[in-house]
């Protein structure tokens, strides 16, 4: 590389020399948000799997799971055969997705410039000008591992003056623990005696990329594969080969990269967008005070904030309204939405007692109504069809009923993909769930027997006698009863999570459906496994129709 050339090469690398590009990538993230939803246990081996030209090829694994030989891209029955004590479960991008989306916009407390890129299940953020507030780029990466440490996330960070090479030096150079930080004032003051200097930098920054390997570009397979062939496994000896060279034999995509890795050609990022607030005020010379008053306020303030999202094309499943006083002392009111809506009679019909709870004190001069969980809902068109659906009156109701006597009274059963009877199911807040819920089973129908419709909480003992410790009972006898046994099915067998067999109070349970002389249809269960020498004691769980 001629003189020329490299000093037109600094310039550019000084019109970025300022910037402060940091990337977090999480290999395990997908892992770990599996788990978690699941229920596994945090060292227990897990991988994900997606599928791949018709192959089911491993998309993510956790550390001990690699550490045990498994690798992302290899075949799950190999994974299986190798590890047959690991978790497998299929990848699911979207929730991937909108996690590292959520992380971006947690990130936004140290630059309002921060974008995600799931597929390489990392974020980025753009602290150029924003890491001084946090005490400089050493202090920022410091607050930013210790805060995902805390989290329980394992984040590979680095900062460089690129998207390329900081995405190059989180993913294939940090470690958990240990950022990299090629960027700032410190990063210059740091590297020798030329380092500030715009060349020196630039020396500085090829040092810490050249031993990286050249996946640590971005490229595409079969280029990575031509480049293994030609033996290039490093960075290093490509940044020393003239471009036109490199263009013949391997295409323009590595010399595009070879300059994102330096700084030399801009990359547009895109960041997250920031939500526009839906808000809408009143206020007025003289206060205001007494129901008739407050009532009048609260629904102009709704009319307006309707009208406003009409206009954004937008609906909202929280809406608030707040108050000032003139003694400056402010109240608000929140109102959850079991769906989105942005219908002007539901919500005054929400608010229609708010006006008697409002203290005023001696008047209120200032109000506002803020809307919030928005998301985009295209008009109706109410002339085709007038009649309200089943499913909207319903949430109607909910919504209705959460105002009057509070959220956390108003309750759904929400389905838990547990085989467990007692455990399938959680009692949640009507307004917080997204849909009704879906009644599916864990698993295919035949896999499943039926289950009753009502079950004890918790469930009874009762004493049975049976013609052999494994069969099913003949004689029941529970709250001073006995019962003669006519029919009976069974048993199915239900275990506790392969995790939990080692605790005592973890048992496998063996089901049967019993019908009784007088017609009752019973599902009554039995702790203790006859083949194990253990001792039985049987309960009833439930009743069927």
């Amino acid at each position: 590389m001629n003189s020329e050339s490299e000093d037109s090469q600094t310039l550019v690398a000084g019109r970025r020399a300022d910037r402060q590009l940091v990337c977090v990538y999480l290999p395990e993230l997908a892992v770990h948000q599996a788990g978690r939803a699941a229920g596994w246990p945090d060292a227990a081996p897990a991988a994900l799997w997606q599928l791949q030209q018709n192959r089911q090829i491993l998309a993510c694994v956790s550390r001990s799971a690699g550490a045990a030989g498994l690798s992302v891209g290899m075949r799950l029955a190999d994974a299986r055969a190798l590890l047959p004590e690991a978790v497998f479960a299929p990848f699911d991008p979207a929730a991937l997705a909108g996690l590292l989306d959520r992380l971006a916009r947690w990130a936004w407390r140290y630059s309002p410039l921060a974008g995600s890129d799931p597929a390489a299940s990392l974020f980025w953020i753009e602290a150029g000008g924003a890491s001084h507030l946090q005490g400089g780029p050493a202090a920022l990466l410091a607050d930013l591992d210790n805060r995902l440490t805390a989290a329980g996330l394992s984040g590979h960070i680095a900062m460089a003056p690129c998207y390329g090479a900081a995405f190059a030096l989180a993913c294939h150079a940090a470690r958990p623990g240990q950022p990299i930080c090629l960027s700032g004032p410190d990063f210059a003051s740091s590297s020798g005696s030329l380092s500030g200097s715009l060349s020196g930098r630039r020396r500085a920054l090829i040092a810490a990329l050249s031993p990286l390997p050249v996946a640590a570009l971005r490229l595409e397979a079969d280029i990575l594969a031509g480049l293994a062939q030609a033996g290039l496994h490093k960075i290093g000896p490509l940044l020393g080969q003239k471009r036109a060279s490199l263009t013949v034999r391997f295409g323009p995509q590595l010399v595009w990269r070879r300059d994102q890795l330096l700084g030399d050609r801009d990359e547009r990022l895109q960041p997250l967008p920031v939500e526009q607030p839906a808000l809408v005020s009143r206020s007025w010379a003289e206060p205001i005070s007494g129901p008739e008053a407050l009532a009048q306020m609260i629904t102009d303030l709704i009319t307006d904030m309707t009208g406003l999202m009409a206009r954004r094309q937008l609906q909202c499943r929280l809406l608030e309204i707040g108050w000032q006083r003139v003694d400056g002392q402010c109240g608000s009111q929140h109102f959850a939405l079991s769906r989105p809506t942005r219908a002007a009679s539901l919500l005054r019909r929400l608010t229609a007692d708010l006006a008697c709870h409002i203290d005023a004190g001696f008047g209120i001069e200032y109000g506002w109504a803020r809307a919030g969980r928005l998301s985009f809902g295209l008009p109706e068109n109410l002339q085709l069809d007038r009649r309200p659906s089943p499913s909207s009156l319903l949430d109607d109701l909910v919504d209705h009923l959460s105002a009057r006597l509070g959220s956390e009274k108003i309750r759904r059963l929400q389905p838990v993909r547990q085989w467990q009877p007692d455990k399938a199911q959680q009692s949640l807040p009507a307004a917080a769930l997204d849909q009704p819920p879906l009644w599916a089973l864990p698993g295919p129908d035949s896999l499943s027997a039926p289950r009753p419709l009502r079950l004890l909480s918790p469930p009874e003992q009762l004493e049975a006698t049976a013609l052999l410790p494994d069969h099913a009972p003949r004689l029941l006898r529970w709250r001073g009863q006995n019962w003669v046994v006519q029919r009976a099915s069974g048993p199915e067998r239900i275990g506790p999570p392969w995790w939990q067999t080692s605790q005592p109070a973890r048992r496998s349970t063996d089901y049967y459906r019993l019908e009784t002389e007088n017609g009752a249809r019973l599902w009554v269960g039995r702790h203790g496994l006859p083949e194990r020498g253990e001792q039985a004691e049987w309960f009833l769980h439930g009743f069927f129709a």
